[in-house]
């Protein structure tokens, strides 16, 4: 996102045709934290145009911002078009397992993996959070993930900060991480593309725009089109926000060559292991995605999860894995070792919930049973007469009178 804003001149002011807002990331319609927010036409009058540089209807210019939180959020394709009916929304779209562990990293170098956790995870994942105040390491993130597959079993029932989720969910440990979490593009994109019309909506496959400057290039001739833009020169030389130079609150401008990304991808630092988990828990996503993008007439996106760039320039694939239950046992698949002893935990852990809601309840019944022996006494003690009368106490005489 980073790169094409700056590709745009968001921020460099590459291209004169296209105005920023004030800031780039407005997050005025909703993000990941508040992905139910309802503007009113107030507001966006009041709060969010006066953000952007007046345009004169003679001017042939565009103004935007980049706010990668939207598409986490429900409502915001509603509200937009809304109070926007022409707007157009350009989604670019990455390798989810690169996307996770290339956000980890700009939060390290922020040093906001910790807090960054906290403020999404409400409390859910305090297990994951050293009590000395260090942060977890990707590594750490990803075992849970692996973890989350046995336990919780169906893709379908996994949720993240912004999704709703019921008891079930919660006590099937089917929480992930925000990091992986973002990385399951079609549960939020389906509303967009329900929603914006399909002429103001561009997706854009950035492993593919970001291959080499030739298709930058023609990725960035499709998005002036897109914006109706008269041809200007893009800067492809340099790629921004990258694993080697990082664009955080300590360095804003930070950028590389593109021949630097080249030689020495961000996936070679990622260990093989941790990046066939993450491939294996985004293999029923990405059919979802194919899926979605097929039914709403969009070409599907090309990354390949299970490859993985190596050291030196060689690659490994992932073999086919088996953690997530439900999708094993429908591939007539027989857990073992590990998995046997994940299942069998799990049943201990019913058999003791059972036997906690039993004892609950005898002691209820217990409880019931008390209540109506007091009352059966206190109806025979009425039909034999009564309780006797308490003597009243004398009043005591004020000023011995």
């Amino acid at each position: 996102m980073t790169s094409l804003d700056e590709e745009l001149g968001l921020r460099g002011r590459l291209c004169s045709q296209v105005l920023p807002a004030t800031d780039k990331e407005l997050t005025f319609w909703g993000n990941f934290f508040s992905p139910k927010r309802r503007p009113n036409r107030e507001e966006v009058l009041a709060d969010y145009l006066p953000q952007f540089p007046p345009i004169h209807p003679s001017d042939f210019k565009v103004a935007g911002e980049a706010t990668p939180g939207y598409l986490y959020c429900a409502t915001c394709a509603s509200y937009m078009t809304k109070y926007m009916p022409r707007v157009r929304l350009l989604f670019t779209l990455r390798n989810p397992t690169l996307r996770a562990y290339s956000e980890y990293l700009n939060k390290v170098v922020d040093r906001t993996v910790r807090r960054y956790l906290r403020k999404r995870i409400d409390n859910k994942m305090e297990k994951a959070l050293d009590p000395r105040g260090s942060a977890p390491s990707f590594e750490a993130l990803v075992q849970d993930v692996a973890r989350t597959m046995e336990v919780c079993g169906e893709p379908g029932r996994t949720y993240s900060m912004p999704d709703p989720y019921d008891d079930e969910q919660e006590r099937d440990h089917c929480y992930v991480n925000p990091f992986v979490g973002a990385g399951r593009y079609a549960r939020y994109l389906k509303t967009y593309l329900e929603v914006v019309p399909a002429d103001q909506m561009l997706l854009l496959d950035f492993d593919e725009w970001a291959a080499d400057p030739a298709a930058t290039s023609s990725a960035m001739r499709r998005v002036a089109a897109f914006l109706r833009l008269a041809p200007f020169e893009f800067d492809t030389g340099r790629a921004h926000n990258t694993h080697l130079a990082r664009s955080v609150h300590v360095n804003l401008s930070a950028s590389s060559s593109g021949a630097e990304v080249a030689r020495d991808p961000i996936g070679r630092s990622l260990s093989f292991a941790s990046h066939c988990v993450l491939h294996e828990f985004f293999t029923p996503y990405q059919q979802e995605l194919d899926e979605l993008l097929a039914q709403f007439g969009y070409a599907p996106m090309r990354w390949r999860t299970e490859v993985k760039e190596e050291q030196g320039g060689g690659r490994r694939t992932c073999s086919p894995g088996h953690r997530w239950r439900d999708l094993r046992h429908a591939a007539g698949w027989v857990p073992t070792g590990g998995s046997q002893a994940s299942s069998q935990r799990k049943k201990k852990a019913q058999k003791k919930a059972k036997e906690k809601a039993a004892k609950r309840t005898k002691k209820n019944k217990k409880k019931r049973g008390q209540k109506k022996q007091v009352k059966s006494k206190s109806a025979r003690g009425n039909a034999n007469g009564g309780a006797p009368k308490r003597k009243k106490k004398p009043r005591p005489r004020l000023g011995g009178v």
